[in-house]
């Protein structure tokens, strides 16, 4: 009888070890299994931390030109603007960098000039840049231009700054003068006309080899558009003046291929539809009318 208590209480010795092995194993697969879900969830965090990598990298990608040394900026735009646009700028000291909308810089209050006279002074200078490489500042690159609340001074003499503007080389870039006013004066220095700028655009057409102004204005408190195309292939200048209020239209086509230039002007007003075809001549314009057409 006692040797069969010592063999039953060896056996529950045992059970007991066995029993606390695959407790042990369990917890074990337990364990496993939650650093199995842990894994998961670090493959989630892997794909947020990667974005989060992403951001910053374009971030400080798009701060580089923050960093340029803002002389050599002011010079690389001086340069740029007087041999692409015929431009002569004045700069003011500061300048400033943004990548919002896109990465431009601006420039506050500075002045065009024509020869040595102001013609014009700047509130606000945006040049816009490209984003192909911002690890050197020699390879900047100026795309588009905008002079905004710029105060022209101007007088026929200085209608060059305006021309030049239609006379660049093609390219895809474009120039735009927003919120600004021209004061137009005569040789004696009096105002002639107070002209408003609301949004003008120069560009160059690569469809038609064309040279565009698109401007919005007011003149007198009379707002009307004004449309010119230069052809340098054809040597025919193009414009178009449209006023709803004063119910006027009037289209101009000029060859000015020869000496003697021609053109062509419709006009239209209240209705009636004039048509004169003309001729320039040193100091003398001839003109032909096509006769009057009635519209209703």
């Amino acid at each position: 009888m006692p040797k069969y208590n010592l063999l039953d209480k060896k056996f529950k010795k045992q059970l007991l070890s066995i029993n606390n092995s695959l407790e042990n194993s369990f917890n074990k697969i337990k364990v496993l299994k939650s650093n199995i879900k842990r894994l998961s969830l670090s493959k989630d965090n892997k794909v947020f931390l990667g974005i989060g990598i992403f951001i910053i990298l374009s971030l400080s990608y798009f701060l580089i030109p923050s960093i340029y040394n803002k002389e050599l900026i002011k010079d690389e735009i001086k340069n740029h603007l007087v041999s692409k646009y015929k431009i002569n700028l004045n700069f003011s000291d500061k300048i400033n960098y943004s990548f919002l909308p896109k990465p431009h810089y601006i420039i506050k209050d500075l002045s065009i000039l024509n020869k040595e006279n102001e013609i014009g002074k700047v509130g606000n200078l945006k040049i816009f840049i490209s984003i192909n490489n911002f690890f050197s500042s020699k390879n900047l690159e100026i795309k588009d231009i905008v002079l905004d609340k710029t105060e022209f001074n101007i007088s026929k003499d200085d209608l060059i700054f305006f021309q030049n503007l239609l006379n660049t080389k093609p390219s895809k870039n474009k120039i735009s003068i927003k919120n600004s006013i021209i004061f137009y004066k005569n040789d004696n220095d009096e105002v002639l006309f107070i002209n408003k700028i609301f949004n003008s655009k120069f560009y160059y057409d690569s469809n038609y080899l064309e040279n565009i102004l698109i401007s919005k204005n007011e003149i007198f408190n009379v707002p009307y558009t004004l449309e010119i195309k230069k052809n340098e292939f054809d040597k025919i200048i193009f414009s178009n003046f449209k006023s709803r209020k004063l119910r006027v239209n009037i289209e101009n086509a000029i060859n000015y291929e020869y000496a003697n230039k021609t053109g062509t002007l419709d006009i239209l007003l209240l209705n009636k539809d004039t048509s004169l075809k003309y001729e320039l001549q040193k100091d003398l314009i001839k003109f032909k009318s096509d006769g009057i057409k009635n519209n209703y």
